[in-house]
């Protein structure tokens, strides 16, 4: 969630190789608060393979997140979107436009010295012609020193005859209101070979 007036964008290039078709995919991603309760969301991914545009692929998304409760800690949100194309639904996407509703659950938490944040997040994902995603995003970040943070993320998706598991291992480095990223990509579910490195740079208007 974002302040009351806070902003966060984030922008992304990813070197993929799938089983040695090597594609470009570029991922634009803004939220504001709109209150300390409510925060707007945008997304822009595009896919493109280097050997053949058979696979070529673009996507958009946008949503609106709620505060549903919160103390010191712990944090809980619900969020509905909607959104369009396959780029944005990852392995098999749907490419007609579609609704998403999702819940999440978040936690601050120490580690010895270290400052850290988990979070869960679990929806579903339904489009025109009864194409479906189940969803599921986890996230534990920690910030070993001042400035540096290491982040593990996890993607899984279940459709009608497909899955998806992705792994992502990010280091970033903070400079004032902005953040730089150095990560690595996995597909882990054993479906289909996807690895990828990720590069990224982001500015929020406060941490």
């Amino acid at each position: 969630m974002q302040s009351d007036g806070g902003i966060y964008s984030r922008i992304s290039l990813a070197a993929e190789d799938h089983n040695g078709f090597s594609a470009e995919r570029l991922d634009a991603y803004g939220e504001w608060g709109i209150t300390a309760d409510w925060t707007l969301s945008a997304k822009y991914e595009t896919v493109d393979f280097s050997t053949s545009n058979a696979f070529d692929s673009e996507g958009w998304r946008v949503a609106a997140r709620r505060r549903i409760w919160a103390n010191e800690k712990w944090s809980s949100t619900g969020e509905i979107a909607i959104l369009e194309g396959a780029a944005i639904g990852g392995f098999r996407g749907c490419d007609a436009m579609g609704g998403e509703i999702s819940l999440g659950v978040g936690r601050t938490f120490k580690l010895g010295r270290y400052e850290g944040y988990s979070g869960l997040n679990v929806g579903r994902r339904e489009h025109d012609g009864g194409c479906y995603h189940d969803r599921l995003e986890a996230i534990i970040s920690v910030q070993p020193q001042p400035n540096v943070y290491w982040t593990a993320q996890l993607w899984s998706e279940r459709g009608e005859d497909d899955r998806s598991d992705k792994i992502d291992l990010t280091r970033s480095f903070v400079f004032g209101q902005f953040e730089f990223g150095l990560g690595v990509r996995q597909e882990v579910s054993g479906e289909f070979d996807e690895t990828a490195a990720v590069l990224s740079l982001a500015f929020r208007n406060g941490r």
